[in-house]
């Protein structure tokens, strides 16, 4: 990353103006925002290929911290300009509905005559999503897939985010914080992008159980290290870079510290090891 007066800046793959960046000493630092690192610093029950089960660990969710102290940006692998909004919408309805929801085929060949790429046609997927449309699949797609699929459910799932990949509208399911534990409690809805229909949908847990990784019956281990515990274990191994980040509000490029950690701490015996062993 370039900080001094060039008028490029490199990030992530991508070459952009500096027109377009919000300009300012980096003055972050992790005693700063120790108060939001320990938020961060959270349980997820994590599947081992190699042990075949769960294991509970507590681990730091990565995030962009605005170096102006205006608040956060959440990281997403891939994350572009246009493609994906933030909802944090409760999902809940008054009544179940009875009708079992029914997967239907994705496609997701997409057909570019010579003309639309002689002519650098944009793809669809590159369209934001509207306030208006963002409502639409609310009410019309997520809502009426958590009604038929998870009927009594209601108030406990979270449409967070929508983008749009392969022609369709994708949402990002999550259950609520003090429901779930992270990286199992999560669905990926396929939305038709015209209809708002829920097309189909992965589920993390259901995929896991299907790989024999995780069993129903599988007894749930005692957790004997506490968050705080946790979180002194890792803040000596926690990392804070300076990068700019596309914030969605200001339509430019600020400068934030990407707060990451690549070690873990097992929530059972308190063992520290590095994620990428996590196997």
């Amino acid at each position: 990353m370039n900080m001094g007066s060039s008028f490029t800046i490199y990030i992530e793959g991508h070459l952009w103006q500096k027109k377009r960046l919000k300009t300012e000493e980096y003055v972050l630092s992790i005693d700063r925002i120790e108060d939001l690192a320990k938020q961060q610093v959270q349980r997820f029950d994590w599947p081992s290929f190699e042990q075949n089960r769960i294991r509970p660990i507590y681990a730091l969710e990565e995030i962009y911290v605005k170096n102006d102290g205006t608040g956060t940006i959440p990281f997403e692998i891939g994350r572009e300009e246009t493609h994906c909004i933030h909802v944090h919408q409760v999902m809940e309805w008054n009544e179940p509905l009875n009708k079992a929801f029914e997967k239907k085929e994705i496609d997701i060949n997409e057909d570019i005559t010579a003309e639309q790429a002689l002519s650098l046609e944009p793809s669809p997927d590159t369209f934001p999503i509207s306030k208006r449309r963002a409502s639409c699949v609310y009410k019309s797609g997520s809502n009426l897939f958590g009604a038929k699929k998870y009927s009594k459910d209601t108030g406990k799932w979270v449409l967070k985010t929508l983008h749009r990949d392969h022609g369709y509208i994708q949402a990002i399911l999550k259950t609520n914080e003090q429901e779930g534990c992270g990286f199992m409690d999560k669905i990926k809805v396929f939305i038709d992008a015209s209809t708002f229909e829920a097309i189909n949908y992965i589920e993390k847990k259901e995929m896991f159980q299907v790989c024999g990784i995780l069993n129903p019956s599988q007894t749930a281990s005692e957790i004997t290290i506490s968050p705080k515990e946790a979180f002194e274990t890792l803040r000596e191994r926690l990392e804070l870079t300076p990068i700019y980040v596309y914030d969605d509000v200001q339509k430019q490029y600020v400068l934030c510290g990407k707060l990451d950690c690549h070690e873990s701490v097992d929530a059972v015996s308190g063992e520290v090891f590095s994620l990428t062993d996590l196997s």
